[in-house]
């Protein structure tokens, strides 16, 4: 069947784990991507570095995250997305990690302020977190 081009879906953000970002990440994740989108879910995926040393031990692909998350608001035709609703995220190892960060930073505005992070933070990164719900 064709798909109805009126369609929206929620968005559902996946963060790969090591060895999975980059060039990797179809190979290493594809299918799941795609498994995720067949039960009706936009999942977009940011393509980080290839090990955890390489990104400041997850902050940079928690960085990578929260920069996907607002380049999707700010591109909001780019994809089939249903603004209204909340979002969900899930994540492999480091990519597990990047997304109890983004959880934490939701609920705790102060969590990693004292890091050399906390000025790459934008406000409207914060923004794009109130609506993460899972």
């Amino acid at each position: 069947g064709s798909r109805d081009e009126t369609a929206v879906f929620p968005l559902h953000l996946f963060a790969h784990g090591d060895a999975g970002g980059g060039a990797f990440f179809y190979l290493g994740y594809g299918s799941l991507q795609h498994e995720l989108a067949s039960h009706g879910f936009v999942v977009p995926a940011y393509l980080s570095c290839w090990f955890d040393s390489e990104c400041n031990n997850g902050q940079e692909s928690f960085l990578e995250a929260l920069k996907l998350l607002d380049f999707m608001e700010q591109n909001p035709t780019l994809a089939p997305v249903d603004w209204s609703k909340s979002y969900s995220a899930s994540g492999h190892s480091t990519g597990g990690r990047v997304v109890l960060m983004l959880a934490s930073i939701r609920d705790n505005p102060a969590y990693l302020a004292n890091t050399s992070i906390a000025p790459l933070i934008k406000p409207s990164y914060r923004r794009s977190l109130q609506k993460l719900r899972a």
